[in-house]
């Protein structure tokens, strides 16, 4: 195949350079060319073949540059396509509908400046948009949260449509229902639009809907429930968002009744399947389930998406393996796919995770060959320094940033910088960046209020953090559920009982039903604890049984509270979280078995703590630092040095043969 395209643009070289007047080359021929290299996925290839062919009058033709937008586009090449557009300014070539198509889809959300300067482009020589440019348009812009310029659009389209001038599609649904994934009132406006036109059938439009509705907060599940009664037969992408859905929710028993129903039924697996049974089972710590479906993607023969390499790395990461990480990463660049933006990020948090500057360099290094310096990665490099400790070379990025008008901070970059201040106690700076990202015109929104108030917490500044809250209120942005996620872990830490419990009762009145999510009452739970009250910690169980459609803990819950359990002493609990694991037929966390040695270390009761180390020996595992230095220190109060000692070894060993570096005295 690619010596018969060699071939090719061999000959339309030669024919070109002899200039005869007479020659049967046209842009077929030359599109024909890079459509050769781009199915190959060679792009050096489409460069040089463009190198051959710009020197001549022929490749003046606009349909030549949308050929070569719309691979550069595939192969996600910003860079290209950015050079590409000066080069047909330059020649003075107008762009169509179908340029600044392939342009914007590969600009995306990345790159803010360049989207809106298109934009207005467009609009001033007022270049008529076809169906795909308005799709490509209400898509980026709603991503970039211009709903203003979308509704204008989307008017602008429903006004043509009534003319008989255009014709819209079951995609511009799918994708307006999308971009409305918080208004769930608004999407299911839209999807009502849509089944006037009889789109509703459309997979993507019915995948874009319950993607809204699995991640509703207020009865999420039911209303997915509701939906999916009116859908037969279900499709891959119906299947993938229920098993999304039901792994977020840990709901193990109605995640395996639904993947058996799509077995059974003989439903072809994707690879978003595949990526979606990986995260499951990495939440699940089932290894062997993991093994199993990458056994199986590797018999379907089925390709993969850069995508997939990237939920695989995070669901490795999850289970302790960082080699496996590494493994996805080069795996990722053998396979000669074009990873986005997205997927370089994930890779370059996950090494971030790691401390692996090294491995980061690398990732970023391969971005660069693709992609200019956007906003967004230089936020997450920014943000993976700062939660790192390294805040010098964080605020050196930073004053880089505001230097170059491709990566000007967003507000985005702006609350991450101020949560880095707010994580560090480091009130002063904290302030700072807030002033000036006020008068860099961002407005205040919830996520300002609540790192402030975390920032004000965290000093014990509690008077000041008040402060915040009341001015939040006044600002007409009501208290969210994270606000009484901050609230109560910064009275639960200060062991302010009377304000943990103030807090918790505001929050737990009926009015205020939508904010009792699982995060506030586990910050609940955290709190009353540490405030060493196990009635109200009980009370807190209670809720969160409720909030599980079977009304019982999970796996997750039950491994959770254990330490909880261990830290009030409470070990009838801890052993009836134990029963409630073993019922699930789950597996007890590393962190739940160290913290249940200590809890009986504690109380003298060694024999149970004993018998829990061989559990964790059995397993392959250590004590960690934490609960090495503690069960130590019990054993050689009560005059066990023997076991002291062995314990300290034990640890070191595992230590040494990890690669870590411990601080652990000798005994």
């Amino acid at each position: 195949m690619l010596s018969k395209v060699d071939t090719l643009l061999s000959s339309i070289d030669s024919r070109l350079k002899q200039g005869d007047p007479d020659m049967d080359i046209n842009a077929a021929h030359i599109r024909a060319v890079f459509r050769g290299y781009g199915a190959a996925g060679k792009g050096e290839s489409i460069k040089h073949a463009w190198d051959v062919i710009k020197a001549h009058e022929i490749s003046r033709d606009l349909r030549i540059f949308n050929e070569l937008f719309k691979w550069y586009s595939l192969m996600g090449n910003v860079k290209n396509i950015l050079e590409l557009k000066e080069e047909m300014e330059g020649m003075k070539i107008n762009a169509d509908s179908i340029t600044y198509t392939w342009i914007i889809r590969a600009l995306g959300r990345y790159y803010p400046r360049h989207v809106i300067g298109l934009y207005e482009e467009l609009q001033s020589r007022h270049v008529r948009p076809d169906i795909q440019l308005y799709t490509t348009l209400i898509g980026v812009l709603g991503d970039l949260r211009k709903f203003d310029e979308v509704e204008s659009l989307w008017a602008d389209m429903l006004k043509r449509e009534e003319a008989g001038t255009l014709q819209l599609t079951p995609i511009c649904f799918a994708v307006r229902i999308r971009i409305n994934g918080k208004n769930v009132e608004r999407a299911l406006q839209l999807f009502e639009e849509a089944k006037k036109r009889n789109f509703h059938e459309h997979p993507h439009v019915q995948t874009s809907l319950l993607h809204t509705l699995a991640s509703s907060k207020e009865g999420g599940e039911k209303k997915v429930e509701e939906f999916i009664l009116t859908l037969s037969p279900w499709s891959t992408d119906i299947y993938n968002v229920l098993l999304n859905m039901y792994s977020k929710q840990q709901n193990k028993e109605q995640f395996n009744t639904t993947l058996e129903k799509m077995k059974s039924e003989s439903v072809a697996m994707n690879d978003v399947t595949f990526g979606t049974l990986i995260t499951a089972f990495s939440r699940w710590g089932d290894e062997v389930k993991m093994k199993e479906v990458i056994q199986l993607l590797k018999d379907h023969e089925g390709e993969v998406s850069p995508t997939f390499y990237s939920v695989l790395a995070s669901s490795l990461q999850r289970m302790g393996d960082v080699e496996g990480v590494s493994e996805a990463w080069e795996d990722l660049v053998a396979s000669k796919l074009f990873p986005d933006t997205d997927v370089y990020n994930q890779f370059l948090s996950l090494y971030s995770r790691q401390h692996n500057i090294k491995k980061m360099q690398d990732v970023l290094d391969s971005m660069m060959k693709q992609v200019p310096p956007n906003p967004v990665t230089a936020t997450t490099v920014l943000d993976m320094l700062g939660k790192s400790g390294r805040v010098s070379e964080m605020e050196s990025l930073f004053e880089d940033m505001k230097e170059t008008p491709d990566t000007a901070p967003t507000s985005v970059t702006y609350h991450q910088l101020l949560n880095t201040y707010a994580k560090t106690g480091d009130i002063l700076k904290m302030e700072n960046v807030y002033e000036e990202l006020r008068s860099k015109g961002h407005v205040e929104n919830a996520v300002t209020y609540n790192i402030l108030m975390d920032g004000y917490g965290r000093a014990k500044a509690f008077e000041q953090m008040e402060e915040v809250l009341q001015k939040r209120k006044q600002s007409g942005i009501p208290p969210d559920d994270l606000t009484y996620c901050v609230l109560l872990s910064t009275y639960g830490k200060g062991k302010m009982e009377s304000e943990v419990k103030r807090v918790f009762a505001e929050v737990s009145t009926s009015d205020n039903a939508k904010l009792q999510t699982r995060r506030v009452l586990w910050s609940a739970i955290d709190a009353f604890c540490r405030c060493g009250r196990p009635g109200e910690v009980e009370v807190c169980v209670e809720m969160l049984k409720e909030k599980t459609p079977q009304k019982t803990l999970r796996l997750t819950d039950c491994n959770t509270l254990i330490p909880y359990y261990c830290r009030l002493s409470d070990m009838d609990k801890v052993e009836e979280m134990l029963g409630l694991i073993k019922t699930l037929e789950g597996e007890v966390s590393y962190h739940s078995l160290n913290a249940i040695a200590r809890g009986y270390a504690r109380l003298g009761r060694f024999d149970k703590a004993v018998e829990t180390l061989h559990v964790i020996r059995d397993k392959n595992w250590a004590p960690d630092a934490s609960t090495a230095l503690s069960l130590s220190g019990s054993f050689l109060k009560a005059g066990l040095h023997e076991q002291a000692r062995q314990i300290i070894e034990w640890r070191r060993q595992y230590a040494k043969a990890a690669g870590e570096v411990e601080q652990i005295s000798a005994v």
